[in-house]
């Protein structure tokens, strides 16, 4: 048997020579088909199907909070005393951390290095400890750093330690300035490391950042649990005993604005639910692709079995069975596949590298941001390859093996006329093909009608001859909201200075590409049934603002500098704010909004702790709607302005006078 499977590998070599132009386009076919199959599983395999890279990745999960009352499966941000209770109270999971990430400003204690601007993460002591993960050099957190007060401490990236240090071996213990403040290096994190993401470079201890009364609020969500579950633990029994905690949470503060239950989810999943269902499609959709190649190259097998009815005539008439003359035509167009396969494996490696860089949440999955060399993708390459040569070739050798020794011998005319049967089937590929393309045809269509619709989607704001920055004000150096107030002024006034810019302005969140915070209010003199509220997205905005985007005024007003001026926490008075056109119709359906009173559940926590009153704002405008990301409807806005100092982070906003390049 491998004597005969030897033979038919040197006479197909000597067939692919006699005819390499067949060969070639057989190939190049078959390899654009197996290039693209094996580019996306290779991503699917690094996205769906490899383990994450913790220790005992099947217990990691992540939490999120969701309604309660329209329950559904959202995954928003948690508030930190949510956070804390859950972690204190559950019994389900082994540890439990949380982290939020941020811009920090890096500089050196010593001036050894130029400053430069780095991404950071806030996180709970025991993350590395509940991802199951040790640094290269130096400890984890101690306890009492994770506390408000204690002395700065952080965790460089494996990166970092070698851009900026040069891998110092006595780097544990030195010091560096994290927006103005000095840290105390302890550790620096293994290479490869990466969570939440690939460009984090430093983490510090989460709650060394939140005063106590932020600590125990309720309502401004912004941190991103994860846990270990306990062995014998389901995420179902772990994400029932968090909706309870929630319940008695509110059984006993009904007064508090709270309607959220916790939403528990593997944290493979979370990190990649955003992209699954676009991965499966595009893995059928290139399946597709690769059975029309299948198909063309069956079409070709049987264009040349017509042409080799004489050779295969006198291999029979000298006493080959027709088993054997099938197996040596279907050992041809195995070897073309497997050569199509090894091709399309390079076509691949390219095509992947294009996908992992352009991935929603690539940097936690792949922290090396590249697929690695898996044994899994190598297989998939090599039975693909043999199935597809198996399915291309095998009925054009059956074909080929039943062949009329009488008249084929007599007549070499007639070794190019193909038969009936072999006309009915290749009738039969040309349909199937057909049918294919039009799937993908329609497939490829539908795509891009949704590319036209998000293309021409109205964002509400200017777009063209527009700039923005981001910029953070660091809490050590403006650490009041008067003092950050100044500087906002400030940078208003000489803004409006710089030549080629028509219009300025700030604003805490940017439309279209922007996260917004969701914000809880009430309206004065409204009573709401129990378990509902009503919540806005929350931007921060100076007078400058809505000109600079463009976005036009209903009715009303917008801010004026005066309405900068924050409320007295003690003796508040009336604050101003600006809302959105969706929130008057959504939450004004019959009266003017204008002149209308409201206050903020985060006000009312606030009172809760400190015992101050309450400030109202009046709504004093209504502008424009503006849509936070193109995917996402049109919500309820609400604008306060930002230069009563309450932010630190922001965006500047520059309309030029000509487009900026």
């Amino acid at each position: 048997m491998l004597q005969a499977l030897g033979q038919d590998i040197r006479f197909a070599f000597r067939q692919f020579r006699k005819r390499p132009g067949f060969t070639a386009l057989a190939v190049f076919i078959l390899a654009l088909g197996l290039g693209a199959n094996a580019a996306i599983f290779s991503v699917v395999n690094a996205f769906l199907l490899r383990s994450l890279p913790f220790k005992e990745p099947d217990r990691l999960v992540a939490l999120f909070e969701r309604n309660v009352v329209n329950y559904d499966e959202s995954r928003n941000w948690v508030a930190p005393a949510n956070f804390l209770d859950w972690q204190k109270l559950s019994t389900s999971f082994e540890q439990m951390a949380a982290y939020t990430t941020g811009p920090f400003n890096l500089s050196s204690s010593t001036n050894s290095f130029e400053p430069e601007r780095i991404d950071g993460c806030a996180c709970s002591g025991n993350l590395f400890s509940t991802l199951g993960v040790f640094p290269l050099l130096g400890r984890n957190f101690r306890r009492d750093e994770d506390r408000y007060g204690a002395p700065h401490v952080v965790a460089i990236s494996y990166d970092l330690w070698q851009r900026r240090f040069g891998a110092a071996p006595n780097i544990i213990g030195k010091r560096i300035r994290l927006d103005s403040e000095d840290y105390e290096i302890v550790a620096v994190m293994p290479r490869g490391f990466a969570f939440p993401s690939r460009t984090v470079q430093a983490w510090s201890p989460l709650l060394s950042f939140l005063p106590p009364d932020r600590q125990k609020r309720h309502d401004t969500h912004f941190l991103q649990p994860i846990a270990r579950l306990k062995p014998g633990v389901s995420v179902e029994k772990a994400r029932a005993e968090i909706d309870g905690i929630a319940a008695r949470y509110k059984r006993t503060h009904p007064q508090d604005v709270s309607g959220r239950g916790g939403n528990v989810v593997p944290l493979h999943d979370s990190l990649v639910w955003n992209v699954r269902t676009s991965l499966l499609l595009l893995l059928g959709a290139v399946g597709c692709v690769l059975l029309i190649a299948c198909v063309n190259v069956a079409n070709l097998l049987l264009t040349r079995a017509a042409g080799r009815v004489r050779e295969v005539s006198i291999r029979a008439a000298m006493g080959a069975s027709q088993n054997r003359i099938i197996s040596q035509l279907l050992t041809e167009s195995i070897l073309l596949s497997l050569a199509a396969g090894l091709a399309g494996a390079f076509l691949a490696f390219s095509i992947t590298q294009i996908l992992i860089s352009h991935a929603p949440g690539a940097d936690a999955v792949l922290p090396a941001g590249k697929i690695p060399l898996d044994p899994m993708v190598f297989l998939f390459v090599f039975c693909i390859s043999l199935l597809t040569g198996i399915a291309a070739g095998l009925y054009p050798a059956i074909q080929s093996s039943r062949t009329d020794l009488t008249h084929s011998l007599k007549d070499s005319t007639r070794s190019a006329t193909p038969t009936r049967s072999q006309g009915r089937f290749r009738n039969i590929l040309v349909t199937a093909e057909v049918a294919l393309s039009m799937v993908l045809l329609v497939a490829a269509g539908l795509l891009l009608r949704s590319f036209s619709q998000l293309y021409h989607v109205n964002p509400g704001v200017r777009l063209d001859q527009t700039l923005t920055m981001a910029l953070s004000i660091p809490d050590a150096s403006y650490e009041k909201p008067a003092q950050r107030a100044a500087f906002l002024r400030q940078l208003t006034e000489r803004m409006q200075t710089v030549p080629g810019v028509k219009s300025a302005g700030l604003v805490t969140c940017v439309p279209v590409a922007g996260h917004c915070d969701d914000l809880v209010f009430h309206i004065e003199g409204e009573e709401l049934p129990a378990g509902q509220m009503r919540d806005a997205l929350d931007r921060g905005a100076d007078p400058g603002y809505f000109a600079a985007v463009g976005l036009p005024l209903i009715r009303g007003r917008v801010f004026s500098p005066k309405d900068g001026i924050g409320p007295d926490e003690k003796h508040p008075k009336m604050g101003a704010v600006v809302i959105s056109e969706a929130m008057a119709k959504t939450y004004f359906p019959h009266e003017d909004p204008i002149g209308k009173h409201i206050f903020f559940g985060i006000d009312l926590a606030r009172q809760q702790l400190t015992g101050n009153p309450v400030p109202r704002y009046e709504v004093i405008g209504i502008v424009g709607d503006t849509i936070a990301h193109l995917d996402e409807a049109i919500r309820p806005t609400v604008y306060l302005p930002i230069l009563d100092g309450r932010w630190s982070e922001f965006y500047v906003i520059l309309h030029t006078a000509i487009e900026p390049h």
